[in-house]
């Protein structure tokens, strides 16, 4: 017999399973937050990008005719052409900051559906970790008397 409540517990092999099914659902957890987490830094670094091209883009509205035939010159296009691809750039990053939000949201449903499953395991270990604890006292009572 078991010498205390816990080891009278962690002996029983139900509990045991419970405890060994929850494991894996928290690493299941940490797995999708870092995930979540991966796409919030890619999310910060797009809204870097899109200040940097903003800026950059607005510059190119009042260009001399001396720098925009410069421009020309040198890219084949002039000012107003590389503000049409700055403003086509940025929607790119803004369809791929939507993505990247999407990502963040599923991963959160996915955490909180694991969290739950986690949550009803804790449950059915709590009680019977009550029946197991009620038992091992009542047969610690049986040889006391």
């Amino acid at each position: 017999m078991a010498t205390s409540c816990w080891e009278y517990m962690h002996e029983h092999a139900e509990y045991k399973e419970i405890s060994s099914r929850t494991q894996p659902l928290w690493s299941q957890v940490r797995d999708l937050e870092s995930e979540q987490r991966q796409a919030m830094f890619k999310i910060q670094a797009l809204l870097a990008t899109v200040d940097v091209v903003r800026n950059h883009m607005y510059s190119l509205e009042d260009v001399s005719k001396a720098a925009d035939k410069a421009l020309e010159k040198y890219t084949t296009e002039d000012s107003e052409c590389w503000f049409g691809t700055y403003g086509a750039g940025l929607d790119e990053i803004r369809d791929r900051f939507v993505d990247l939000c999407t990502v963040v949201h599923n991963r959160k449903i996915d955490i909180d559906t694991v969290k739950a499953q986690i949550k009803e395991l804790n449950k059915t270990k709590d009680a019977l970790g009550d029946k197991l604890r009620a038992e091992f006292h009542a047969k610690e009572e049986a040889v006391a008397s």
